[in-house]
């Protein structure tokens, strides 16, 4: 969930600055078929490019120019004593998810008002289209899906005219449109933008469908008094296309303006900049550090299910010399037996001596037969260390960041079956920092392919132990998420 939401703040910056592009430089002209072309691709570009990891602004480039290290990025504070600090990527989760929910409840209403109020219409089957004619004169006209909707007055007085307006919405499947943009007001609910495109799409609308009416009756003041009567009637804002939908002023200055020059279109370059300053700025060091913070955050009940999976109830998985064992260890010789690890999973690995080996004397607390070996294990599985995200005090690397950053640039290599790629790529790496300091559970929570992914968790795995964290005094595993960029330049540069 964390990972999404940080994805739906990047989508929203996106459509944030093209919004202000369009309607600065566009949204007043007369061209209203380009207009919604730009406003579709801006929603295209909104969902995509978040997904594409440009990289960081903050390079810090070693004596090559291939690989880049940022400094480390540490997850939220957990320390009762901070909960206002650690709590509050999960408190943004829950009030997102508010908002999804409430934006989904108020779609939901909606649908049923429409379902219900063309559900007790008098219908007629028009070919392409349905009519539905209603009793309630308080109704402006509207089209929903294959259904154009209009009172028993209008009918008899503005049919024609409401028809070709409504028909050209259907011609031009605009609901697709509005679907479109209830998805993303349901995903970015927060940022103003959003409800200011649908805003500008709608517009946009209104404008195509004016100029099929205005084409088709030839009487522009009879059809601007239709809208003038009709716009205090009531509309719907979810999903139907409303004759008085949109700034009446606007649609009417817009009929009487002459089609904008197509070499205006041009200015629609402008966007490109635009989408450039808005992914810049989700790269600024503590937006990205707080961003990536986010996305590691879940929701899942983690600690809850390794609880579940060490049950007394459930047998672990043992392996023998690295091999699964499937026969409850009938075939394992106790007296053979040479260490006993067990994971955190609850999962027991076992080594036995080779022929020959000498095996020094048991102490009288290791395990005499299968079950308590099983106890054992269990036990420890159940009592292994709690994994903290921050703590009073933070591991530390040997010699600090700065020598964690170098020991990363000297060590770290671009895959050569990567190297005809030209640009950055950055894999975010999170792994456990042990109460001996060791390095453990490495793991991708940014992937930009196998070789990238193998390479970081090579290094990582490599690190030398850090000096552990601390809780209340006492060492404690600590989680850690650390940015590795790999950049190579073109080689003409």
């Amino acid at each position: 969930m964390g990972s999404w939401i940080s994805y739906t703040f990047v989508a929203g910056l996106v459509l944030l600055a093209l919004y202000l592009v369009y309607n600065w430089l566009l949204a007043s002209d007369n061209q209203p078929r380009f207009n919604r072309v730009v406003l579709l691709a801006s929603y295209a570009m909104a969902a995509v490019l978040p997904l594409v990891d440009f990289g960081p602004v903050n390079d810090i480039k070693n004596a090559t120019g291939e690989v880049v290290a940022e400094m480390p990025v540490m997850n939220v504070i957990v320390d009762e004593a901070d909960a206002a600090v650690a709590l509050w990527p999960y408190i943004i989760i829950c009030v997102y998810v508010a908002g999804v929910l409430g934006v989904a409840v108020m779609t939901v209403r909606a649908l049923v008002v429409l379902s219900r109020l063309v559900g007790r219409s008098d219908k007629m089957a028009c070919g392409r289209y349905t009519l539905a004619v209603v009793d309630d004169e308080s109704i402006a006209p509207f089209s929903w899906r294959r259904y154009i909707v209009m009172n028993r007055s209008d009918y008899n007085e503005n049919r024609d005219m409401i028809i070709a307006h409504e028909t050209a919405h259907l011609d031009r499947r605009h609901r697709y449109d509005l679907v479109l943009a209830r998805v993303f007001e349901m995903a970015v609910w927060y940022n103003p933008a959003v409800w200011l495109m649908t805003q500008s799409l709608r517009s946009v609308h209104e404008f195509e469908a004016d100029r099929a009416v205005m084409a088709h009756v030839g009487n522009a003041r009879d059809y601007q008094m239709l809208l003038i009567k009709k716009a205090v009637g009531r509309s719907f804002p979810v999903l139907a296309n409303s004759l008085n939908h949109s700034n009446l002023k606007k649609r009417i200055t817009m009929m009487l303006k002459p089609k904008s020059r197509k070499s205006r279109r041009v200015r629609a370059l402008a966007l490109v900049p635009a989408v450039a300053v808005a992914l810049l700025s989700a790269n600024i060091p503590f937006v990205a550090s707080a961003l990536d913070t986010m996305s590691a955050t879940s929701i899942g009940l983690d600690s809850g299910s390794k609880d579940s999976k060490n049950s007394e109830n459930e047998q672990p998985k043992i392996y023998v010399d690295g091999k699964l064992n499937t026969d409850g260890m009938k075939s394992v010789d106790l007296e053979m037996i040479k260490a006993i690890s067990v994971t955190k999973a609850g999962e027991i690995f076992i080594e036995l001596y080779k022929p020959g080996e000498p095996r020094p004397p048991r102490d009288e607390n290791y395990p005499k037969n299968l079950e308590e070996l099983k106890v054992v294990s269990v036990k420890s599985a159940a009592e292994e260390d709690k994994v903290f995200d921050q703590v009073e005090q933070m591991p530390q690397f040997p010699g600090g960041d700065a020598e964690m950053m170098k020991f990363v640039m000297e060590n770290i290599q671009y895959p050569e079956s990567e190297k005809s790629r030209v640009g950055k790529f950055r894999v975010i790496v999170k792994f456990v920092v042990g109460k001996d300091g060791a390095v453990r559970d490495a793991k991708i929570l940014r992937s930009q392919g196998e070789a990238f992914d193998a390479e970081a968790l090579r290094v990582v795995n490599s690190m030398p132990k850090f000096t552990p964290g601390r809780l209340n005094g006492e060492p404690v595993s600590v989680s850690y998420v650390l940015p590795i960029q790999f950049q190579i330049n073109d080689k003409e540069d």
